[in-house]
């Protein structure tokens, strides 16, 4: 069974202004990509640190992940653009450095799509992010896999 990570609204608010003002009005930079950047920012933190930034839940949508129950706090965001001061309590250095981690990779192929993991509607865990740096499986593991099977025995979640 996958961690919940309660949500923290001010710490989601809080890295969603950081990547809005850190891009600025780039034509790229859409809805998707904003919901991209903060599913990879906050999966790397979960990563280095075994905690995510905000705790959102980010379901696969058709074209990427999309956080959950966060469309007013964007809405917010956008329409103090620009903002009129820095957002209270900025990001910490550790957050800082996930975020912009995430804007150098949201091209990248394997970040670009890890995401598919999961099925269109289906929760995508921080952990997907690991699997940047998965490999094809050898004969001898797709041996075991196919043993595993066919004694019926289960894989822990």
């Amino acid at each position: 069974m996958r961690k919940k990570f309660p949500f923290d609204r001010a710490r989601f608010r809080r890295l969603a202004s950081y990547l809005t003002r850190r891009i600025g009005d780039r034509e790229a930079f859409d809805d998707i990509g904003l919901h991209k950047a903060l599913w990879l920012a906050d999966s790397r933190m979960f990563m280095l640190h075994a905690q995510p930034i905000s705790g959102a839940v980010y379901l696969r949508g058709e074209n990427g992940p999309r956080a959950q129950r966060v469309g007013a706090i964007l809405g917010e965001i956008r329409r103090a653009k620009p903002p009129a001061a820095p957002e209270p309590g900025p990001l910490t250095p550790n957050e800082r450095d996930s975020a912009e981690w995430a804007l150098r990779h949201l091209t990248d192929p394997r970040c670009a799509q890890i995401w598919q993991i999961a099925a269109v509607g289906e929760e995508i865990p921080y952990g997907a992010l690991f699997a940047i740096r998965m490999r094809q499986p050898n004969e001898g593991e797709l041996e075991w896999a196919r043993r595993a099977a066919e004694l019926g025995l289960a894989v822990d979640e």
